[in-house]
Order: C-alpha cells, then sequence, then structure tokens
C-alpha cells in the first residue's frame, strides 16, 4: 500500500467531480485528495461512452483482424494517448502486430511508468480482450437464425475494454511505484490468441511481471454479484480481497484455480500470479442481443474501482505477490456444472455424473466445419487425447457433428470412462484422437 494511506468506511468525493450518490465499493484513500479525484475519474459516463462506441453496428462486431475490430483497436490507442498512457508496442507505436495464420492481428498495448527507480522495471499487467464474433459465423450461441447478424459484444467484451481504458486514466493522474502495462488483446474469441502471443513473445521480460489482472464481461453484474477467479495463484491475493470489498455489498463467488477460457490463463501458464474479474454469462452471451443498452454501468464502475484498488496496492507495495500454483479451472459453479447459457437453456453437464470430455465451446462453426473449440479442462480426457483450444471437433465414434448440441447428444449417449474416438480439424490436418470420458470436477 501507499506509505500513508489508511482505507476509510465512507467514500468522500472531491467537489467538482460529478459521481453516483450510492456505491457499491467505498474506494477512497483516506487522506489522499488525489487519489481520491483518480478513482471518482472512473465513471459511468466515461464507461458507458467507451461502450456505445465500441458496441456499436458500424464495427460490425469486431471479429479479430476484421476492420471493425482494426477501428476499435485504432480507438483504443487514441484514448490511450488521450489519458497520458505512453505507446508500449512496436516501433514507438500502441500496437503489437503479428499474423495469426493469414489474418493479421494486433494487441493494443501503453504504460504509465512507474515512479520508484527500483521498482519501475516491474510490470503490473491490466488486461482484458476487444475483440468479439463478428456477425456470428464463428463463435455464435444464437443458432442458425442469428448468422450474418452482428453481435456487438458489449458485455464480452466491451465493459472489461472500458475498464482498462477507465484505469490508465486514473492511473496517469495517479502514477505508481511499480510500472502499469495495460494490455488489450485480440483473438481471444479464437482460443486467447493474442494473449497467448504477448505470452511468448512479451513486450517487458516475464519475469519482471509481477500480476495480471484480467477484466472479461463485467458489464451484467445482478445485485452486487462479482466472481473473482486466480485466488489461488499468491497468498497476496486473499487479504487484499478481503480489504478492499470489507462492508460493500458485492455477493463475492471466489475460486482458487488461475485456468479458464480467458487471457488470465495465457499468464498463469508463465508462473504471473493472476486475477479473473467476471459478472457470469447471461441470456446474450455470444448472441446478437449483447448491446450497450443491457449494460449495468454502475454496477461495472465498482467492479473497475475495485480492479483500480488492488492494482495501486499490488503496484505500490515493498514486495510483489509471491506466485502460487494452482492449476484448476475458476469458473463460476453455474458454468462449472455445464450452464454456457446464462440460464436460457441447460447443457449436457449439468447432472455432476454425467460423462465429461473436457472442452468448451466457441460457438458454433457453420454446416460441416464442426464444433470450435474455445479451451480445452487440465487433465481431461480431451487434454490427455491433444485436443487444443481451436481445434474443430467435426466428428465423433465415425459420425460427423456439424454443432455442440450434436456433439453433446453422442457424448451423453455414453458413460464415465467410455473412449470415444474425435475427429478433429486442425488447420489444414485432419486427426482421428480417441479420448477417454471423465466425471466433471467442481
Amino acid at each position: 500500500m501507499r506509505s500513508g494511506r489508511r482505507r476509510p468506511f465512507a467514500f468522500f468525493v472531491p467537489f467538482g467531480i460529478a459521481v453516483a450518490s450510492t456505491t457499491l465499493v467505498s474506494g477512497a484513500f483516506a487522506g489522499d485528495p488525489g487519489a481520491q479525484l483518480a478513482l471518482a475519474s472512473i465513471s459511468d459516463q466515461e464507461l458507458s461512452a467507451h461502450v456505445f462506441f465500441l458496441s456499436s453496428d458500424e464495427l460490425e462486431g469486431r471479429a479479430a483482424g476484421s476492420p471493425g475490430c482494426n477501428v476499435a483497436a485504432e480507438y483504443l490507442a487514441s484514448e490511450l494517448h488521450r489519458v497520458g498512457a505512453k505507446p508500449a508496442g512496436d516501433d514507438g507505436t500502441y500496437f503489437q502486430n503479428f499474423k495469426h495464420g493469414e489474418l493479421a492481428v494486433k494487441n493494443v498495448a501503453a504504460v504509465i511508468p512507474g515512479t520508484d527507480p527500483g521498482l519501475a522495471r516491474e510490470i503490473v499487467v491490466v488486461g482484458a480482450h476487444y475483440d468479439h464474433v463478428g456477425r456470428g459465423n464463428f463463435g455464435s450461441l444464437g443458432g442458425p437464425a442469428a448468422k450474418g447478424q452482428i453481435h456487438n459484444g458489449a458485455d464480452d467484451n466491451a465493459s472489461g475494454t472500458s475498464a482498462v481504458l477507465e484505469l490508465a486514466e486514473a492511473f496517469s493522474m495517479l502514477p505508481s511505484r511499480r510500472t502499469i502495462l495495460f494490455l488489450l488483446f485480440t483473438g481471444e474469441e479464437m482460443g486467447l490468441v493474442g494473449s497467448k502471443y504477448y505470452c511468448d513473445h512479451p513486450l517487458f521480460p516475464l519475469e519482471d511481471t509481477v500480476a495480471m489482472l484480467n477484466m472479461d464481461m463485467i458489464g451484467r453484474s445482478v445485485d452486487g454479484y462479482l466472481f473473482i477467479g486466480g485466488m489461488g495463484t499468491s497468498p497476496a491475493w486473499k487479504p487484499l480481497i478481503e480489504e478492499f470489498t470489507a462492508g460493500q455489498h458485492f455477493k463475492l463467488e471466489l475460486k482458487d484455480g488461475g485456468k479458464a477460457p480467458s487471457d488470465n490463463s495465457s499468464f498463469y501458464s508463465k508462473n504471473v500470479p493472476v486475477l479473473f474479474f467476471f459478472t457470469n454469462v447471461h441470456e446474450d452471451y455470444h448472441r446478437p442481443g449483447d448491446d450497450w443498452e443491457k449494460v449495468n454501468f454502475a454496477g461495472e464502475r465498482e467492479i473497475a474501482r475495485l480492479v483500480f484498488e488492488i492494482a495501486d496496492a499490488v503496484a505500490n507495495a515493498d514486495a510483489r505477490p509471491k506466485f502460487t500454483e494452482s492449476g484448476g479451472y475458476a469458473l463460476p459453479d453455474s458454468m462449472m456444472r455445464g450452464n454456457w447459457n446464462g440460464g436460457a437453456r441447460p447443457q449436457a453437464g449439468g447432472n455432476p455424473d454425467a460423462p465429461f470430455l473436457g472442452i468448451t465451446f466457441a460457438g458454433d462453426a457453420g454446416p460441416g466445419d464442426g464444433v470450435p473449440v474455445r479451451s480445452v479442462s487440465a487433465d481431461s480426457g480431451a487434454a490427455k487425447a491433444g485436443v487444443q483450444a481451436g481445434d474443430r471437433i467435426v466428428g465423433i465414434d465415425g459420425t460427423a457433428v456439424s454443432n455442440s448440441d450434436e456433439l453433446l447428444d453422442k457424448i451423453r449417449a455414453h458413460k464415465v470412462g467410455d473412449v470415444v474416438k474425435l475427429e478433429v480439424r486442425r488447420g489444414d490436418e485432419r486427426l482421428e484422437l480417441p479420448a477417454t470420458l471423465g466425471k466433471r470436477q467442481g
């Protein structure tokens, strides 16, 4: 923590700063008007303006590498420049450019340099992915009728992206002892493409990266609900979360594991302590209805302020957080039971004794294109068989599958311990991978 700071139980707002009168997080730093001003700069109004732009029809759903996604990247760079965050990408730009197959894509990167000569080389990452699924030809959960419709992705993940911009503004007003790196990833919906690329080609040494805080879908909090994963990746996390949520109105669901179908997984795999902030799936998840006007901006503001306080504490502590292994999957219980549809309809897996393959889907691709794999659970049958994120399962036991419902029906016909033969398409390769169905954990 910053020297001399104490956390009060009431939120003090400096005059001249207009914010809502009720908050879920107290969010003040007693005796530090500069810190209060920085925290109050994270506002509903600016969050909503960012989400409105990023989820507008003109950007056509921000599919990675698309013109709309490139417009979003330029917007992010412009906003980071506006608030005073310095470019951290290639050749003095805000962009880390690379190819994913034949697709030209880019991460967006900016820093607020640290103020302590002894600690400034150390990095705290605040991140989110800014891509979505475009017109739903890949990744939609809306069924055949949704193909070709714009999936605006206001919650997924314009909400997390807008919070990163707001934290960049807040930290530009209140620099920390360590450097804060703001990373906005592309290609998350294609299998964590951008964050994996960054971790394999870091702009700053990963051994100097002390923590990664990831915000993915933080715009649909109901009654103060907030999921935080990664709690077991450092012993520092539990006391920090307890401190900054004490006496507040968050309804927390906490999980230890560092892995999830989001960008924190890429950093966890490199032994970086992570936290994953998330308000769960909903009826508009990966569907055309994920629009701006449905976002709970008051709830998002309080989550963003909480992340700011945690990042500030980590960036100013004398010691960096210690990494501990916690390899389990960190997702809400409802999703671990198989409900990835926000209650719209249950998927196979709601029965804890049902056979478990160990993959999550990136929606459905299209006729003949199989089922895109978004992520693979560690130690699952799919993982042991060699299934990878980005693969497409096009058949099982010699029968073609064209969507996730067909695949789930085939799995439901088996029992735990059965071996199924998966036909997988990986780029131009076709692989036959035998997978043993297990029992769902958690």
